[in-house]
């Protein structure tokens, strides 16, 4: 069986979405991107930013949810490199009223993050994340890592680089239609082989 996740009763989902979607200040018609991990390099966290700024759809938004260091003196090699991204992501913020950076959140926290997105974006290394945005309903923009495609098909939007990145994301948040396609199949997908409460059956049967 692959890794799974947690589906949401629709109780908690309707209501972590309103929750967090008024945090940020959203309205509903708004797209809501999240993006979250360990923000080293190969989580590609910059070449998101910098595809991101180039979606000229107003109403998309990016949600940065990750971890940081807390000091900024005599840093290690991997702490700095912790750093650079940081400094990356406040650039960005800064430039883009669309980019928010929230900071770590705690597996309960990120859950409700999950609620209120429209997609997830993992254009960098894998993370469990994925399989429960699944479960919360996003559509998933990944990296064409063969174990994504063996798992998940044409459910999801594959981009290996910056332009293909731009493309996908441009198509997802101008067009309401498709966006809705995609979360009903990967989260139909979610129901059938991602679900731990389905998986338990199977084992059970």
């Amino acid at each position: 069986l692959p890794l799974g996740g947690i589906i949401p009763s629709e109780e908690d989902y309707n209501s972590n979405r309103v929750q967090i979607r008024k945090a940020l200040n959203l309205e509903e018609s708004d797209v809501l991107l999240i993006h979250s991990g360990k923000l080293t390099q190969g989580k590609k966290t910059g070449l998101l930013l910098d595809a991101f700024s180039q979606v000229p759809e107003k109403r998309a938004h990016l949600v940065v949810i990750g971890t940081v260091p807390e000091e900024n003196k005599e840093l290690e090699a991997r702490n700095k490199q912790l750093l650079i991204e940081l400094q990356t992501i406040q650039i960005a913020q800064e430039q883009d009223s669309r980019v928010h950076y929230v900071g770590w959140k705690s597996g309960s926290e990120l859950a409700k993050y999950l609620c209120a997105g429209d997609i997830y974006v993992q254009p960098g290394t894998q993370s469990a994340t994925m399989q429960n945005a699944a479960c919360s309903r996003c559509a998933l923009v990944l990296y064409p890592y063969t174990s994504h495609k063996a798992l998940l098909g044409d459910t999801a939007y594959y981009a290996a680089d910056e332009d293909q990145l731009v493309q996908v994301l441009t198509e997802l948040t101008q067009s309401q239609e498709k966006l809705e396609e995609s979360r009903r199949q990967v989260f139909s997908l979610a129901g059938e082989k991602l679900d731990y409460m389905r998986q338990a059956e199977q084992i059970l049967e």
